[in-house]
């Protein structure tokens, strides 16, 4: 099993205070993890403090790709091994592992540094997003082009989980902003148009104008209730 322990080499992190309504990101964090894997602990921990950030916006993926080895993972989902895998197609080197942190949908790493989130910034001249909170999203007119509205749905902030087999038995995981769905919403050339997809009461989305299978993200944005 090929697998990457991430090392918590990063520089100071300021807590958020926690709020409602819609904040725009500067950086998307995108971390494909498993429950099974002992590699993965460390990279929950330093995507909890990403996302104390509110600058960025930090989701964490279940896989199951590793539930074999003796605990399935409360949390993974198959759409989200195809997610990954597609990034792994899109970035290029063709390799999927946990943990790996995807930023921008543009590169990964199995570690990151806050220095080099924050060097990797979204355009400030994408089209805007507008969230609501029953779902509803409308996107502005931009340059043409082609890209993709891609709707996340997560469970804002931390949750626990206590692991009695496999490689992390014993051990109780955090695990933040997990992510609970993840679906295209629909296509966009550039025209301003409006949106709208289900979600259930309590839960926080995000909503990605990403370029065509799981390309770079253009711009961001995410609601919390």
């Amino acid at each position: 099993m090929k697998k990457y322990l991430s090392v918590l080499t990063v520089l100071s992190f300021f807590a958020a205070p926690a709020f409602a309504g819609q904040n725009a990101a500067s950086t998307v964090v995108e971390l494909f993890t498993s429950q099974g894997c002992s590699s993965s602990p460390p990279s929950n921990a330093l995507l909890k403090r990403f996302a104390e950030d509110d600058t960025i916006l930090a989701l964490s993926y279940g896989v199951e790709y590793w539930d074999y080895l003796g605990w399935k993972d409360t949390f993974a989902d198959p759409s989200f091994t195809i997610r990954q895998r597609s990034y792994s197609t899109s970035i290029g080197h063709g390799r999927v592992y946990t943990p790996q942190m995807v930023v921008n949908g543009s590169w990964d790493k199995p570690r990151l540094t806050k220095h080099a989130v924050n060097v990797d910034v979204l355009s400030n001249e994408a089209p805007k997003l507008t969230l609501h909170d029953d779902g509803s999203v409308e996107i502005g007119e931009s340059s043409p082009e082609r890209a993709e509205l891609v709707f996340v749905t997560y469970v804002p902030g931390d949750q626990s989980v206590a692991v009695t087999r496999g490689e992390n038995s014993g051990r109780t995981l955090i695990l933040t902003n997990v992510v609970t769905s993840v679906a295209v919403l629909g296509e966009y050339d550039g025209r301003a148009a409006d949106f709208s997809r289900n979600i259930r009461t309590g839960e926080a989305y995000a909503v990605l104008l990403q370029k065509p299978d799981n390309g770079a993200i253009i711009t961001a944005a995410s609601y919390t209730p």
